[in-house]
């Protein structure tokens, strides 16, 4: 019995491992010289659909000026000295996320060494269709010359849609 109880919490940790990795993101680096000159952004602003019980990779590239404008509280050109993604919420039971391995450290961007280009991967075989507001928290630092270095939390929101399966299934043959 108990070598039973072993090969299964062993076959379900496999699974686990096998369904949570997410390789990292491939940088597209197609947007990024118009994207640089506007003030940043994102290169893909709608994630494809997935299909449920199909597997799911998206990479999602992203573009960060070595300065940019801020709006508010005062109009101001400020140096965007560092942007870290800290995380994400609203997935989809079995999507999961990484960042690129070019940052300096994982999920971590340095745009005054040259880091203006980064990217983020989705990806594993989501399970329940249905739409799925995601949320991205960003931390972000940026010099503001003589009012110093400011530090605020962001937030980036998109959608992923997993639309049903279609696929016949062998119960639906018989």
């Amino acid at each position: 019995m108990r070598k039973i109880l072993l090969a299964t919490q062993f076959i379900f940790f496999s699974m686990y491992c096998a369904f949570s990795q997410c390789p990292g993101a491939v940088l597209d680096s197609s947007c990024l010289g118009t994207l640089l000159t506007t003030g940043g952004g994102i290169c893909l602003s709608v994630l494809p659909p997935a299909t449920s019980g199909s597997y799911y990779s998206e990479d999602v590239s992203f573009v960060m000026p070595k300065r940019i404008r801020v709006t508010s509280p005062i109009t101001l050109d400020v140096d965007l000295e560092n942007i870290q993604v800290t995380g994400m919420s609203g997935l989809p039971t079995g999507i999961s996320w990484s960042c690129d391995a070019f940052s300096s450290r994982p999920c971590e961007y340095n745009p005054q060494s040259g880091e203006n280009l980064g990217a983020v991967k989705f990806c594993g075989t989501p399970l329940v269709p249905g739409t799925y507001n995601i949320t991205v928290y960003i931390h972000a630092r940026v010099n503001a010359g003589t009012f110093g270095r400011v530090e605020q939390d962001e937030t980036y929101r998109t959608v992923l849609e997993v639309l049903p399966d279609t696929m016949p299934r062998y119960r639906d043959w018989e």
